[in-house]
């Protein structure tokens, strides 16, 4: 192992060693930081001093001053933005509202990284929103609808995905359902997401949503398609819908999921169609499931006999 990625590996061991002795954490951690020898460090130096309750106001301007450094040029210093959300997280408790124009900067910050030149800023920005809706919610909003407008490279579905979380906190679900509506999706998380967060759309607009999502070959679409039925006031209008996915050749994880949320839901609606479901299910990985998620409730007299019957 070259000398230089030893060093770096030795530092970031001492970081985990000092854990309980937060003045030594805090010395080392500053010095990582100030010497900028590579994001990784700077990022993880920074993510301890968070997890120690270390981040005083004090260092607010090593912070600026650190976050300045890597936004200079980002596609060379910082090109998986680790050290830039890094510093957000970090001014998090201690921002003001001078700093709105940084985080306007970093919401607008597009960086295509060589040799793809693939976009790579997108969970920079999402961090920059998380901030910024600390300080000023409705403009956090404004930019969470136009960040949903935006195709997402990055493969955690950023920000698209802070973005619906953050328009879902603030009670602004139109966007929200003009991105589930919207022709092309390229991203399964925050798509799941969204469709989990239109728990109060209106009813006339719940078929529409279904027919556009409800056949999903994405178990983590399914899974926000199944919140989203199990948690709207019209439930019961799509009880025979949940009741259908429980006959359709859904995957395993997709089925493990929809069934858990039913006895999570406590309502005896679903149980009974889990029950009744399990009198009929024939496929063994399934009756397990069933047999698992149904064990929960084995109190009761009904489903204690159908657990009988699936363990055979």
């Amino acid at each position: 192992m070259p000398k230089n990625a030893k060093s770096a590996l030795a530092d970031l061991d001492k970081l985990t060693a000092l854990r309980d002795q937060p003045e030594a954490l805090q010395a080392h951690a500053l010095k990582l930081i100030r010497a900028r020898q590579n994001t990784m460090a700077v990022a993880s130096a920074l993510r301890a001093l968070i997890e120690a309750s270390l981040i005083t106001p004090e260092l607010r301007p090593l912070l600026l001053e650190t976050y300045a450094y890597y936004a200079a040029d980002g596609v060379k210093r910082d090109p998986t933005d680790a050290a830039r959300c890094a510093v957000l997280e970090a001014l998090h408790e201690i921002i003001r509202q001078e700093d709105i124009p940084l985080l306007e900067r970093a919401l607008t910050t597009y960086e295509r990284i060589p040799p793809f030149f693939a976009e790579e800023a997108g969970l920079l920005r999402a961090a920059a929103l998380v901030v910024l809706t600390r300080l000023d919610p409705l403009l956090a909003t404004y930019h969470a609808a136009r960040l949903l407008s935006e195709p997402i490279e990055v493969l955690a579905g950023e920000p698209h995905l802070t973005a619906i979380r953050v328009l879902a906190g603030q009670n602004q679900r139109v966007p929200i359902y003009a991105y589930v509506m919207q022709p092309t999706l390229n991203k399964p998380e925050p798509l799941g997401e969204a469709l989990r967060q239109l728990i109060e759309l209106p009813t006339a607009l719940m078929d529409g949503v279904l027919r556009r999502h409800g056949e999903s070959a994405s178990d983590i679409v399914l899974a926000g398609m199944f919140d989203l039925l199990i948690g709207h006031e019209a439930w019961e209008r799509y009880l025979p819908v949940l009741t259908d996915y429980l006959q359709k050749p859904i995957s395993l994880p997709a089925y493990r999921y929809l069934i858990t949320a039913l006895i999570a839901s406590r309502r005896i609606e679903y149980l009974t169609a889990l029950i009744a479901a399990a009198h009929t299910e024939r496929d063994a990985l399934r009756k397990a499931a069933l047999a698992e998620t149904l064990a929960l409730l084995e109190s009761d007299p009904q489903v204690k006999s159908v657990l009988v019957a699936l363990r055979r």
